[in-house]
């Protein structure tokens, strides 16, 4: 079974930030069990004038989530960013503003 939660949303295409970690606050609805989770990311970048969107996805088979009745607590899911140069990147397409 697949659910889809959106833990943030944050897209300032004019703020630059080096912060290597968040914690953004969740909670999800299942019965008690074992999980695996799945975190997609997209990282916005800018050069000469123009931004890009590079988005990753990790996934966490080896290690589950057990959810219990009780509140879990913290959990942490370990996203290292690849290091790629825009050129590097595949791309899928262009997305233009629309007026």
């Amino acid at each position: 079974m697949t659910d889809s939660h959106e833990v943030s949303n944050r897209v300032d295409l004019s703020t630059e930030s080096s912060r290597s970690s968040y914690d953004l606050p969740f909670a999800v609805s299942r019965p008690s069990g074992f999980y695996y989770l799945q975190v997609r990311a997209t990282l916005f970048r800018s050069q000469s004038g123009k931004a890009f969107a590079q988005v990753e996805q990790f996934f966490f088979a080896r290690r589950t989530l057990p959810l219990t009745e009780a509140p879990l607590g913290e959990v942490t899911l370990p996203v290292r960013w690849p290091r790629k140069p825009l050129e590097d990147l595949e791309t899928y397409g262009v997305v233009k503003p629309s007026k």
